[in-house]
């Protein structure tokens, strides 16, 4: 009877408590979310990256038109989409990049000229939610 005892008891001592499960899980379930969160924001940061690579690819556009056409800028955006090149896409969409400068929504950049002749454009970006990114570039005048 005794060495069925002992044999009940040691059964009794292997592997983890249920408490101590439950402590692990919750343990990872705290790293997933912190790892989740930071992931999402880099996404993000990436996605406005991109945003502001497609303005600086959008300017170089309008140089090179403003150069081809005996230095005039084109007059609106709706010039540089038939240009543009197939890389130049909205990072958050996937749809095209080019949008209307006064109402941009999430991931486009838009253009905008001066038709009085002083040579000046604007050309602005949009980042998550259709806020207006940091970068604002223009001919420097």
């Amino acid at each position: 009877m005794s060495e069925r005892l002992r044999l009940v008891r040691l059964k009794d001592e292997f592997g983890f408590t249920l408490v101590e499960m439950m402590v692990v899980l919750v343990i990872m379930g705290i790293l997933a979310a912190i790892a989740i969160g930071g992931h999402i924001n880099l996404r993000n940061n990436a996605r406005e990256a991109s945003v502001k690579a497609n303005m600086h690819t959008l300017q170089i556009m309008v140089e090179e038109y403003c150069t081809a056409h005996d230095g005039n800028y084109a007059a609106d955006t709706y010039t540089f989409t038939v240009e543009s090149p197939r890389n130049f896409s909205n990072p958050f969409s996937g749809g095209n990049a080019l949008g209307n400068y006064d109402s941009l929504t999430e991931g486009e950049v838009g253009y905008d000229h001066d038709t009085y002749g002083s040579g000046v454009y604007r050309i602005r970006g949009a980042g998550r939610g259709g806020t207006l990114l940091a970068l604002t570039l223009t001919t420097g005048t």
